[in-house]
């Protein structure tokens, strides 16, 4: 259907309603995951929602897990998520880098 819309029309799949469905699915999808980063937050303010992950960390989460799949982005994601709240806090001390 994404490549050739006419061909998949004539074999009988109704293109706009597909279109609509998958249109659905997705907006549905990205609530879920807006309602994951929110229940994730420990307070939630309207400037949390205003804070972005940024490029270089979605760019990052599609290589760790893989393009090409549905599967790749999302265990990206996972891995990503659990990395960046297990390892924030084990930076070694400011002290460990400066010899005094």
């Amino acid at each position: 259907m994404r490549d050739d819309p006419v061909s998949a029309e004539s074999q009988g799949v109704n293109v706009k309603r597909l279109r609509l469905v998958v249109f659905v699915l997705a907006a549905a999808g990205s609530g879920l995951a807006g309602i994951i980063y929110y229940m994730a937050q420990l307070r939630i303010t309207p400037e949390s929602g205003l804070i972005p992950i940024g490029p270089q960390s979605a760019f990052s989460i599609v290589m760790v897990g893989g393009i090409g799949r549905i599967e790749g982005p999302i265990i990206g994601a996972l891995l990503y998520f659990f990395a960046t709240r297990f390892l924030a806090n084990t930076a070694p001390p400011i002290s460990w880098c400066w010899d005094s």
